[in-house]
């Protein structure tokens, strides 16, 4: 799975990229969190562009950074 995800950041449009992002990413984050278990612990599971965007989510939630491709 993280590995389609990574694939969808990297080769998507940005559609694609955004989907994989606030669809899966942010999703993975959420639904972990609610069920009481830590997100972080599929961080070793992300690739580097994926573990990027998961970052900037993180930064979204807890500092109000808008989510950017810079």
């Amino acid at each position: 799975m993280f590995d389609v995800i990574e694939t969808l950041h990297l080769n998507g449009d940005s559609y694609v990229r955004e989907a994989a992002t606030v669809g899966l990413l942010e999703d993975i984050q959420n639904n972990s969190g609610h069920r009481a278990v830590d997100p972080a612990v599929f961080v070793m599971y992300l690739k580097p562009e994926s573990l990027r965007w998961w970052n900037k989510l993180n930064d979204f939630w807890t500092k109000g950074r808008l989510l950017s491709d810079d």
